[in-house]
């Protein structure tokens, strides 16, 4: 299995998780494109909300957990 397929299917299963979870409907995100500012989120969350979808290796999550809640660069 390629790293495409494993990142692809651990998103399909975040975005069940998120569904199950929240009790939420979801539909395909689109591309925006305003000008000087462009965005594609992954889904749409019912009528107000987005949801940005980040699949990690395990390495890289194990980190994550022992630094913190996130990546000080993304202060």
């Amino acid at each position: 299995m390629s790293t495409y397929s494993v990142v692809m299917n651990k998103s399909r299963w975040a975005r069940m998780l998120y569904q199950i979870e929240r009790n939420a409907d979801l539909t395909n995100g689109v591309f925006f494109d305003l000008g000087d500012y462009a965005d594609s989120p992954d889904n749409f969350v019912e009528n107000d909300g987005v949801i940005e979808i980040k699949s990690v290796t395990a390495a890289v999550h194990f980190e994550t957990l022992k630094r913190g809640p996130f990546d000080p660069a993304y202060k």
